[in-house]
């Protein structure tokens, strides 16, 4: 009788977990960025709320948690949530998401740790349009 009790709420946490598992998957990308003889490879996480964008060039902006060192940074302001502030970017020599090459993006260096599901990239909601 118990266990026939519990095995309705074991089930439905499986299917949770496993419907969380794909969702995660699903938005996690391989992402490779060289930039002045430096490269970094990692994987990204397409966040539906980054619409993070360069107010003068209008491309989106990929964060990265790294300490690269910017030749010339494109500095870009943001505000997020109930923070503002400036972020500095650059634009990459070349970058791959899964393999493929994208040119019309730029990168921001975050001064915070990243870490979303395992990822140390935070790729834009535009790339939901391309990919």
């Amino acid at each position: 009788i118990i266990i026939t009790l519990i095995s309705p709420f074991i089930i439905y946490i499986f299917i949770k977990d496993f419907l969380n598992n794909k969702r995660v998957s699903n938005n996690k990308y391989l992402v490779s960025i060289e930039y002045n003889n430096y490269s970094i490879n990692t994987y990204g996480y397409i966040d539906t709320g980054n619409s993070l964008k360069d107010p003068y060039s209008n491309k989106s902006i990929i964060l990265i948690d790294s300490n690269i060192n910017i030749d010339k940074p494109i500095i870009v302001p943001f505000i997020a949530l109930n923070n503002k502030g400036i972020i500095k970017c650059f634009k990459p020599d070349k970058l791959f998401i899964n393999n493929k090459e994208y040119s019309n993006y730029l990168v921001g260096v975050s001064n915070n740790k990243l870490n979303l599901y395992g990822s140390n990239c935070i790729l834009p909601n535009s790339l939901l349009e391309v990919i």
